[in-house]
C-alpha cells in the first residue's frame, strides 16, 4: 500500500547536504520535492512549505498523499516497510491523518495493537494526509504552529504505537542551533529499531 501513495519530500535548497542524506536513506521509493522555507518566525516558514506540499497534492487530485522533511530517518532500517504494511492494514477507515512519528502528544486513545488516536501533537517529518482533509488543513491561520492547530482542528490522526520514523539530530534552520529531539523527547515513546 505505501509504495502506491504519492509522496513529497519538503527540502531547502540551501541544504543541498540534507537532500543528498535523504536520497541515500530513501525506503519510500519515488517522490517529488517541495522546496522548503525559512522565516524570521520559524513557525510560519515551517507551515507555508506544508501547506505548499497540500496544496500540490490537492492540485493533482490525489487522494492521500506521504510528506516528508528531508531529516526523516528509520531506525529500524529494513524493518521499516514490512512493520508499516503490517500497521496500514490495520489503520481504521476514518483515518484523515497518520503520522509516522511524535515527539509530543496531549492526549490518546490506544485503537488496537498497532494505532493510537491522538490530539495535539508535535510532528511532521513523516505523514500521509486523506485528501477529504485538503481544504481544511489550507484554512490554517497561522494562530499556532501548523502540527498543533491541526491536533485542534477535530480529524482523526493516528499514531503508530511504534513509531517507525525519527528526525535526524542536528542544525536546524528553523530554530538556529543544533537539535537533540530524539534522546530529549522520545524516551516517552517506543521506536521500531
Amino acid at each position: 500500500m505505501i509504495n502506491e501513495i504519492n509522496k513529497l519530500v519538503i527540502s531547502l535548497p540551501s541544504r543541498p547536504e540534507r537532500k543528498e542524506a535523504f536520497l541515500k536513506n530513501n525506503l519510500m521509493g519515488y517522490f517529488n520535492w517541495i522546496e522548503g522555507e525559512v522565516d524570521k518566525e520559524p513557525y510560519k516558514g515551517i507551515a507555508r512549505a506544508h501547506l505548499k506540499a497540500i496544496r500540490y497534492a490537492k492540485d493533482r487530485n490525489w487522494d492521500k498523499v506521504l510528506i516528508m522533511e528531508d531529516d526523516v530517518e528509520y531506525p529500524a532500517k529494513d524493518k521499516t516497510l514490512p512493520y508499516i504494511e503490517q500497521c496500514m492494514a490495520a489503520l481504521p477507515e476514518d483515518w484523515d491523518i497518520v503520522l509516522g512519528g511524535a515527539y509530543f502528544l496531549k492526549g490518546y486513545d490506544k485503537v488496537n495493537a498497532h494505532w493510537k488516536r491522538v490530539g495535539e501533537f508535535c510532528a511532521l517529518h513523516w505523514y500521509i494526509v486523506n485528501a477529504r482533509v485538503y481544504d481544511k488543513i489550507l484554512a490554517y491561520n497561522y494562530t499556532d504552529h501548523i502540527d498543533l492547530w491541526m491536533g485542534k482542528q477535530g480529524m482523526k490522526i493516528y499514531l503508530p504505537n511504534k513509531l517507525w520514523a525519527i528526525q535526524t539530530d542536528g542544525y536546524s534552520d528553523n530554530v538556529k542551533k543544533k537539535t537533540d529531539y530524539n534522546s530529549s523527547y522520545l524516551t516517552k515513546f517506543e521506536v521500531l529499531r
